[in-house]
């Protein structure tokens, strides 16, 4: 039974992957889209897809939080380019969303990667 669960659980990302790109390919100016679709990729191991969407959809959208965040967040989960990307996407997000706490516990989670702990307590501390 656990393999069957395991084949289930595959064929819905799979399948949410498809459903992604169906919806860029109807709608490929869409931000969200880009981000379901980036998504997708990285929960199915496309690290250089989920990049390339994330990046195009703060390009198509720079006033989106949520986009900001994801990228923050694959960059941190991924290892990509934090000091770079990572922090470049956690900037933003702070800008855009100055009073959400999750975009505090976000610029906290990279600038403590980053080995930067006194940015990272402020950002936490920011957060509650």
């Amino acid at each position: 039974m656990p393999g069957t669960e395991k084949m289930a659980i595959i064929a819905d990302i799979h399948g949410n992957l498809e459903a992604f790109q169906a919806a860029v390919k109807l709608e490929p100016e869409t931000a969200a889209w880009r981000v379901a679709l980036g998504g997708a990729y990285e929960q199915t191991g496309g690290l250089p897809q989920a990049v390339a969407e994330y990046l195009r959809a703060v390009e198509l959208d720079p006033q989106d939080a949520s986009a900001w965040q994801a990228l923050a967040l694959f960059s941190l989960t991924n290892g990509y380019d934090l000091a770079g990307t990572g922090l470049w996407a956690a900037h933003n997000l702070l800008k855009l969303a100055p009073d959400d706490w999750s975009s505090h516990d976000v610029a906290g989670q990279v600038t403590f990667a980053l080995g930067n702990i006194g940015e990272a307590q402020h950002q936490y501390e920011e957060a509650v």
